[in-house]
């Protein structure tokens, strides 16, 4: 069905939209009305007008299918359905398997049909036939939904500090970072128009907060901001949604707000210490995922992503608990918080302005730390009861952070360690690129970090292996920071190694090795003994030198490096030292040596498991070198069961649908197809594929990798039309994500041309190989090996071409 358009008192009301066809929802929730009846007749119109002014991104659906495909795409936000009599028995008979959806109402024509219905699920549903009544039980319910999003990130209390942060302790670090690197940002008339902007576009259907947006632009003063953002208005959910999905841009784009609003949250908060300790209360519905962290979580901190809303009234807490509608996929829970004004870093306030002066609410700013102390079920209210407490641990767990990095700190300003922090420490490289790219349109050009802009833009480019974008940023820094410091500073040196890596990936070893080589110099000259910046160049230079099969070279520099990180850090999990262990376990591997590759590998992977993200790549790449290991020995049976006994505890950890449990099924069907049984083989990876949807769009690159891993399958079956169909769906994303001089998209271009030419069909292969051709050409030198054997193989289809011609 095509999507039907109608304007409406200036509004353009669009209908049966396809996913991509949609604008971008700024916030948590999403209101779609499904009903057959929907039309252009004066009163449909109306509520859809009315719909629209609720949320300015309403979507109107008269077809079923269209309204469930659109549910099933939508992974992050809740779903609020008003749906038609006629449909309510499908969406409430399948509501388990759209879960997303968490309130339904049924719009009724029947004047008299007013009454509750329950599904099988327990959803609990309710029967409207008054479009006013409807559109105000709406209003309310989407007041809650937004009070109700909480996000947060876990830490171990005080005492268990490390140097290098492990799992959810970064991204609780990060979020206390925040407000020292927003203070920081330019916070004038230009960052107010450009958070205006935006929120113009956005609600641009919307006549109410069109206008809100033109009282704000003409009266708002730094101190009106809690008033403004307890009113609820245009600025509420956009900020929260910000904060909760940790949106670098639109973070960036409110900075204007968020700072006044925490600076008046600190102003209040000073007028209010010697109010005494209080017991506050917040209720809400959270995800099962998220219950089940907190629950886990007795004795650790919990520090909220965002502002943080609470009452003092308990009741007014239940009322925003557990509405009348419930879903198996959240858990109503009461959260019970004591707290003491006199905290110097526990910044709250009494909103005596709020808009709901009976809600008796109290804010507390961003970032705040609590603890977690007891987590219960209270039968009476038929609730868990959540105890927290405010404390001041998170910050100084943050100084005993800052004073553990302080060497490497010192090489960077808060703004851009936080930027480091997203790419180095939190696996988010796309976010960190955002995030310093709005630093590169915002800073002026004079700035002195501006430098270390384009170096960390390099470095995340490098990370995604974008090796040309890499080295053109990498060498502005260079040059930026030759004309600012001395010839010996360390922060030149640390240009050179940056290019020397980027030189390195692009197989220009030579060069790579006279790059680290002279920052490594200019390193010992100001850091003589142990140093991080040494002991990464020693790491460097080991990697050319394994490159050129240099062996021993390789692990004289391995070595070297492992020693000085263990030095560095003696008693503690490292990165580093991972990277050293990894690649010592490669040089052993080629040698045939599996036993110390062995060794090499497990010592890898129990330093990985300390200190990386529980989604990084890296540990499923060790993961994949045990197990070829295992498969090299001619113990296929202890690679499987090795790797099942990995899988079975990562689904209990994560749960199946997570980006390490799926990488883990991928090794296993690699493993199957690898010992002949193809059938098991395409089993297990089909399944991992169908697992890995689930976290599009936003891992698209879990997608490619169970595409590429299928078609391999299916090539050795010699079933030429499936492997080019998942090899084809593979480049497409990769396209989608990848600049055309990526390496892997060259890659996917000779597998389509193997492919091709399997298939007899020489002429594609030839444009599929020259096209991998010029990818590699941009990318390596043109002696390099691959450079060669894409020009030796375009020079045999080439033949076969002709061959096959004569033939005819």
């Amino acid at each position: 069905m095509k999507a039907e358009e109608k304007q409406e008192n200036d509004v353009i009301i669009r209908r049966n939209l396809l996913p991509i066809e949609m604008a971008r929802n700024e916030e948590d929730f999403l209101l779609i009305w499904l009903d057959a009846t929907i039309d252009d007749s004066h009163k449909s119109l109306q509520i859809q007008h009315d719909m629209l002014e609720l949320h300015p991104n309403a979507q109107f659906y008269t077809d079923l299918q269209l309204c469930v495909n659109l549910i099933k795409s939508i992974k992050n936000e809740h779903i609020l359905l008003i749906v038609s009599e006629s449909f309510a028995p499908y969406i409430l008979k399948e509501s388990c398997s759209l879960q997303t959806i968490t309130t339904v109402f049924i719009f009724s024509n029947n004047p008299k049909n007013q009454e509750l219905v329950v599904n099988d699920s327990g959803m609990v549903t309710q029967v409207f036939n008054d479009p006013q009544v409807l559109l105000h039980t709406i209003r309310d319910t989407l007041r809650h939904v937004v009070k109700e999003r909480l996000a947060f990130s876990l830490c171990e209390p005080d005492g268990k500090s490390t140097r290098n942060l492990s799992k959810e302790a970064a991204s609780f670090l990060w979020h206390k970072f925040l407000i020292i690197v927003l203070r920081q940002m330019p916070h004038d008339e230009q960052a107010k128009n450009d958070m205006l902007s935006k929120c113009l576009d956005y609600n641009r259907r919307n006549s109410t907060q069109l206008n809100n947006i033109n009282r704000f632009q003409q009266n708002y003063h730094a101190t009106d901001a809690i008033k403004w953002y307890t009113t609820e208005t245009f600025l509420y959910g956009l900020v929260n949604k910000a904060f909760r999905t940790d949106d670098i841009e639109l973070i960036y784009l409110f900075r204007f707000f968020i700072i006044d609003l925490c600076d008046q949250l600190e102003r209040e908060h000073e007028e209010w210490r010697d109010a005494g300790e209080l017991t506050l209360y917040r209720g809400q519905n959270i995800s099962n995922e998220e219950f089940k962290k907190l629950k886990s979580g007795v004795g650790k901190l919990i520090a909220t992503n965002g502002f943080f809303s609470t009452s003092r009234s308990i009741n007014v807490a239940l009322a925003f608990a557990p509405r009348n509608i419930v879903s198996k996929t959240m858990t109503g829970v009461l959260f019970e918080i004591q707290a003491d004004p006199c905290l110097k870093t526990i910044i709250m306030a009494d909103i005596k302005s709020s808009s709901f002066p009976d809600e008796k609410e109290v804010l507390f700013s961003l970032g705040t730390t609590f603890e977690i102390r007891n987590v219960e079920f209270d039968a009476m209210l038929n609730l868990w009861r959540i105890k927290l407490i405010a404390t001041e641990q998170g910050d100084e767990r943050l100084q005993q952070y800052i004073q553990l990095q302080e060497e490497e700190m010192k090489a960077h300003t808060p703004l851009i360690y936080f930027g480091a922090l997203l790419w180095e420490e939190l696996g988010q490289v796309d976010q960190a690129l955002q995030y310093f790219k709005i630093l590169l349109r915002t800073l002026p050009p004079d700035h002195p970090d501006i430098s270390g802009v384009y170096s960390n833009i390099g470095c995340a480019y490098l990370k995604k292996k974008e090796l040309n974008l890499a080295l053109k940023y990498h060498e502005i820094a260079y040059q930026m920071r030759q004309n600012q410091h001395d010839p010996c500073h360390h922060r030149i040196a640390s240009s050179l190694i940056n290019i020397g890596m980027v030189h390195i990936e692009k197989c220009q070893y030579d060069l790579g090795l006279q790059y680290c080589s002279e920052a490594l110099a200019m390193y010992e000259k100001s850091f003589p003994h142990d140093y991080v910046c040494n002991a990464t160049a020693i790491r460097c230079m080991g990697s050319a030198y394994m490159q050129k099969n240099d062996d021993d070279k390789a692990l004289n520099h391995f070595n070297q490096s492992l020693s000085m990180c263990g030095r560095l850090v003696p008693d503690q999990a490292d990165p580093r030292k991972a990277i050293c262990m990894g690649s010592i376990g490669k040089i052993y591997e080629k040698q045939g040596d599996l036993d110390k590759a062995m060794d090499y590998y497990r010592r890898k992977q129990m330093a990985e498991e300390k200190c990386l993200l529980s989604d990084c790549p890296e540990l499923s790449e060790n993961l994949e070198s045990i197990a070829r290991i295992y498969m090299k020995m001619g113990k296929v049976e202890f690679a499987l069961k090795f790797c099942r006994e990995k899988l079975k505890s990562q689904k209990e950890t994560f749960g199946e649908i997570h980006a390490l449990t799926i990488r883990t099924r991928l090794i296993i069907g690699k493993l199957h197809a690898e010992s002949g049984s193809f059938k098991y083989a395409l089993k297990t990876l089909r399944k991992a594929l169908l697992f890995a949807k689930f976290l599009y769009p936003s891992n698209k690159k879990i997608i490619i990798e169970c595409l590429a891993k299928i078609s391999d399958v299916f090539f050795s079956c010699n079933d030429y039309d499936n492997s080019l169909t998942n090899r084809k769906c593979q480049l497409e994303l990769q396209r989608q994500i990848y600049s055309s001089e990526h390496p892997s998209i060259g890659i996917c271009l000779i597998s389509i041309g193997n492919i091709l030419s399997n298939m007899g069909k020489h002429t594609e292969a030839v444009d599929y190989f020259n096209n991998a051709l010029k990818v590699f050409e941009a990318i390596y030198p043109s002696d390099n090996n691959d450079v060669r054997e894409i020009r030796d193989r375009i020079h045999q289809e080439e033949c076969l071409l002709l061959h096959s011609r004569s033939d005819q």
